[in-house]
């Protein structure tokens, strides 16, 4: 779909799946503080990290919530499952003494037990990242293991 619509209109795609074009945003905000004009994607971020007080601690949330899994579980044994088909992603299997996690990328649900037949809910997606073959995921899954 990409190429096609990068043949025929105007629209240059960055990636396979969004274009490097302005984007319209627009906002509410109770007390009428609202980001104006033109912004850049970091001036953005500012605004917003401003606004839910999380200001100058992104650096630390990101490596809370997507923490490399060989730093999360490098005490224990991780299998990487391939994909069923050309587009899918792989499944991570983590073996603990006498527990075991199940993880699919892209969801915020990890299936623990050797049938998967508790589900842990996350406060975040599971990110994968195909380049590194690296699943990132909360520093604190590794918790249920024990």
């Amino acid at each position: 779909m990409a190429k096609l619509l990068t043949s025929k209109t105007c629209f240059g795609f960055t990636t396979g799946g969004h274009t490097g074009e302005d984007v319209f945003l627009a906002a509410y905000h109770p007390q009428n503080t609202l980001p104006l004009g033109m912004l850049t994607n970091i001036e953005l971020n500012h605004y917003l990290s401003a606004l839910f007080g999380v200001y100058g601690q992104l650096d630390n949330l990101t490596n809370t919530y997507f923490a490399p899994h060989t730093d999360v579980f490098k005490e224990y044994t991780c299998e990487m499952i391939p994909a069923k088909d050309e587009n899918g992603s792989p499944t991570l299997v983590v073996k603990g003494k006498k527990k075991q996690l199940t993880i699919n990328p892209f969801t915020n649900i990890v299936k623990a037990g050797k049938k998967g037949e508790e589900e842990i809910r996350l406060n975040s997606v599971v990110v994968y990242v195909d380049r590194t073959n690296t699943f990132y995921l909360p520093d604190t899954l590794a918790d249920y293991l024990q």
